[in-house]
């Protein structure tokens, strides 16, 4: 996401926690400084409310554009068994999202 859109993840988010097979994690990958435009990510703490435990806010000393989420997230998950999704910040996801890949 961009510092610009921060502000707006609440229903994604939600979206995200309310799965028919519920996540052990939700993390959002925050760099430090947007690449393109130089602007700060501020630390969203008010998103860990609305799951706590189960939403995280990782930073990552280094935007890498595209690749930003699973870069960062890679650097927080010591499990090599865990199943990562990737999902894109301005879509609200369908409750059988994580149930459907994980049976695929």
């Amino acid at each position: 996401t961009t510092p610009h859109r921060l502000a707006h993840l609440n229903q994604v988010l939600r979206s995200l926690v309310h799965q028919t097979h519920a996540p052990d994690a939700v993390r959002l990958t925050l760099p430090l400084v947007f690449h393109r435009d130089w602007a700060w990510y501020e630390f969203p703490w008010w998103y860990l409310l609305i799951a706590p435990g189960i939403i995280h806010i990782n930073r990552c000393e280094q935007d890498y554009r595209a690749a930003t989420g699973l870069l960062c997230v890679l650097q927080y998950e010591p499990d090599p068994d865990t199943y990562i999704v990737l999902v894109d910040d301005d879509i609200i996801y369908h409750p059988l999202l994580v149930e459907t890949m994980l049976n695929r």
